[in-house]
């Protein structure tokens, strides 16, 4: 009997945790987005100018990746004035400034304990370091070996993106066809320069990128790391890692909701690839643009898997059944 209620309690706490009051929730005004306007146009500059400063700010100034940040916001901004055009008015966040509080809320509310308890076991290797200045923990060593691995994954997934780009330019014309056979085709014309189109995608996926890994970058070069804790902390991470991928299924749904039905979320942190062309520059399955076998067989595992999460709970489900009430005096 004990055993029971204990699994209905936990069949009820899990039907709270994913019910849509929780992840439909809106403080402000409900306005679904998909695509940018040219009345977006100050925001979308506001946008990029704070892409910039976030990029100069954790990398430098004067490092290469803030140069390039700053021409690949440029180039940005060019392009929605090519697509768009210009509007002026009162710009989303004069006009709404409470959504911005909004905002900052949704992602704090959205966070989940595992991120915490990763950014909790981040300090306290700091703050042992700090205690015991005597032993060699090799700090600095470790700092660099870490710049290293992290120059190496950005060069490496930038060459494959790079490899991809010079594939799409090689059979421009056969991308052309195929957005034209797509919703696309409001925006893709015959008339359309479909070159710039592409680079306008591989820009936007190397943007992107530099601005996704900036918080990685921070934590290497102002956090410190000691060889003696190394074991034990790998080990952690490993634990901690697959608890986030336990998670990550309600965290991001979340988050593209929200990116998709609250306009400050969309024009200011969303809305940037819906803007270029879906190609495999700045999505998942990237390759052929042809459909060949390496894109097929991963396209028809991502569906086996789809069919094995339907039979059985591969990974924690999410229900959007409504929460029932507990009877009384249960």
């Amino acid at each position: 009997m004990r055993s029971h209620r204990f699994t209905m309690a936990s069949r009820e706490m899990s039907e709270r945790k994913n019910d849509p009051a929780v992840f439909h929730k809106l403080y402000g005004t409900k306005q679904p987005r998909a695509v940018y306007y040219k009345r977006d146009f100050l925001d979308y500059a506001l946008m990029l100018v704070l892409s910039a400063l976030v990029v100069g700010g954790s990398y430098g100034f004067g490092h290469v990746l803030s140069m390039a940040g700053l021409a690949l916001c440029a180039f940005a901004l060019a392009m929605f004035i090519t697509r768009h055009g210009i509007a002026l008015g009162v710009p989303l966040i004069l006009r709404r400034p409470q959504d911005v509080l909004y905002m900052f809320v949704y992602k704090l509310r959205n966070l989940k304990p595992v991120y915490l308890v990763a950014l909790g076991l981040l300090l306290l290797e700091n703050v042992l370091i700090a205690a015991t200045p005597g032993l060699p923990h090799y700090a600095d060593q470790l700092r660099t070996v870490a710049l290293y691995l992290f120059y190496i994954h950005l060069i490496s997934l930038t060459g494959y993106r790079t490899a991809i780009l010079i594939a799409h330019l090689a059979k421009k014309e056969l991308v052309r066809e195929i957005l034209m056979q797509t919703p696309w085709k409001r925006v893709i014309g015959q008339k359309t320069n479909i070159t710039l189109e592409i680079v306008h995608a591989y820009c936007t996926g190397l943007l992107t990128h530099i601005i996704l890994i900036a918080p990685w970058y921070l934590v290497i070069r102002h956090a410190k790391f000691s060889v003696l804790f190394l074991p034990v902390v790998c080990v952690i991470n490993i634990i901690v890692h697959m608890k986030w991928m336990k998670a990550i299924n309600g965290w991001f749904y979340r988050d593209h909701w929200l990116g998709h039905n609250s306009e400050v979320e969309f024009v200011f942190l969303h809305g940037s690839h819906h803007d270029a062309i879906p190609s495999a520059m700045i999505a998942v399955l990237a390759g052929e643009v042809e459909g060949s076998w390496a894109m097929r067989w991963r396209v028809e595992l991502f569906f086996l898997l789809v069919k094995l999460q339907s039979r059985w709970p591969l990974v924690p489900r999410i229900s959007f059944a409504p929460v029932k009430s507990a009877p009384a005096g249960g």
